[in-house]
């Protein structure tokens, strides 16, 4: 069974505004007392009592006037009220959602932005750490070369004291002739890495001067957060 749609049409506003006619027709019939009340010249006192009906009629023209105007616009204000009204009851909870996502948002920040610094506090931490633990290595290396060193000449000392007993002499003359076992370092590059210590406190400092490539050495960037 078919159905017939009906279009229901919008209610037009009872409320009128006034035409140009009408104000055309207003203007006519103010035109003259206006002109009247305007070139009105008083000069004696038969003419006060006139004067007064002038003002009376004035009055009642600007009454009427104000009670059409009234009667446009109250509606107009009482439409606009409701208006308000209604799109107020929209707008407030948009309103209101968008300050909460705001604080949720804010919050969020604060959060990512306190964690960033903690983790920054500990890569700042752990970097503090590892160059004094660096410190202290290379300053026990240096007391190790410093224990080499003097151990070399102990050994240098021992063999000549052994040398002296088992000593393989030869007399020429006055002059006795000893041998012992000793060295000289004639190329470095094919000394074996047993008996060679990194200077790691030299190679920190030439990364940190702008050297980039180092034979046997990794030089890389460490990233780390900073927040501002």
């Amino acid at each position: 069974m078919a159905t017939t749609k009906t279009t229901k049409k919008a209610t037009k506003p009872t409320t009128s505004l006034v035409s140009p006619a009408d104000i055309e027709q207003m203007k006519s019939q103010q035109h003259d007392l206006v002109v009247k009340a305007e070139q009105f010249n008083l000069t004696k006192p038969t003419e006060e009592t006139e004067a007064y009906a002038v003002l009376g009629q004035l009055k009642s023209r600007i009454t009427l006037v104000e009670k059409r105007r009234k009667d446009i616009t109250q509606p107009l204000n009482t439409s606009l009220r409701q208006i308000n009204a209604l799109f107020k009851s929209l707008s407030e909870p948009l309103a209101e959602a968008d300050r909460i996502l705001r604080s949720k948002i804010g919050m969020f920040r604060r959060k990512q932005e306190a964690e960033a610094a903690k983790r920054q506090a500990v890569l700042e931490q752990k970097a503090a750490e590892a160059e004094a633990e660096a410190a202290k290595l290379a300053a026990r290396k240096r007391q190790t070369a410093a224990t080499i060193e003097k151990t070399e000449a102990l050994v240098e000392r021992r063999d000549e004291l052994e040398q002296k007993a088992e000593a393989v002499t030869a007399k020429v003359g006055d002059a006795h002739v000893s041998k012992r076992w000793t060295f000289r370092i004639e190329d470095e590059s094919k000394v074996p890495a047993d008996y060679l210590v990194v200077d790691t406190i030299k190679i920190r400092q030439a990364v940190r001067d702008g050297e980039r490539d180092i034979p046997g050495v990794r030089i890389y960037q460490e990233e780390s957060v900073r927040v501002y």
